[in-house]
């Protein structure tokens, strides 16, 4: 009798423990399922942080950005932003008080003429001379600009433009690249360098 007691007992306290590791293993399967799923939220939050965050930084890129700015963006111009530079009048035209229109000779015009050679401190003074004549003050897109006006030159100068075939040159040297925005003016790539003239009055 005791020993029919004692193996109920035994088959009870089996039972048991059995249902105890059963309930066990179901609640850590559904912890282990939980955090999974908290995981993958986490991730979507993240995830979507990232995608926002992108969303306002593209945003703020694609803005305009000063002109010297601008043309450092632009592969062609990396010797005229030296020049600038160099020169002391990137700060110009890096300020939004006024607006500008530049004449921006390409990498290729600048060496071919010579002027790549100047870029230096010793020669700051000669090459604002040369800069300044591509620097009009006004913001002159290229539908403004019509055969026959003259333009003056933060230098001083007199530059004129002219049409021809539905191509618009200015001093004769062709635009190739009109109306880059900028912030504060506009810049036109140009196939040459133009050379300082006579000083108006």
């Amino acid at each position: 009798m005791k020993t029919v007691r004692f193996i109920n007992s035994l088959s009870i306290t089996v039972l048991v423990v059995s249902g105890l590791l059963s309930a066990c293993g179901d609640g850590g399967k559904a912890a282990r399922e939980k955090a999974r799923q908290d995981s993958i939220r986490i991730a979507d939050s993240i995830a979507r942080l990232e995608a926002e965050a992108k969303r306002i930084q593209d945003s703020l890129n694609a803005l305009p950005k000063p002109i010297a700015q601008t043309a450092l963006q632009n592969p062609r111009l990396s010797k005229l932003v030296a020049a600038l530079q160099t020169a002391e009048l990137a700060s110009t035209l890096e300020a939004e008080e006024k607006n500008y229109t530049v004449f921006a000779p390409t990498d290729s015009a600048i060496q071919a003429a010579g002027i790549d050679q100047l870029i230096n401190a010793a020669n700051k003074e000669r090459l604002q001379k040369i800069l300044k004549v591509h620097i009009v003050e006004n913001n002159l897109p290229a539908a403004n600009l019509k055969d026959g006006m003259k333009l003056r030159t933060i230098a001083g100068y007199e530059i004129a433009v002219s049409a021809k075939r539905g191509k618009i040159f200015i001093d004769g040297k062709e635009i190739i690249q009109p109306d880059i925005k900028a912030s504060n003016g506009v810049i036109h790539v140009i196939n040459g360098v133009m050379k300082p003239k006579m000083r108006l009055q």
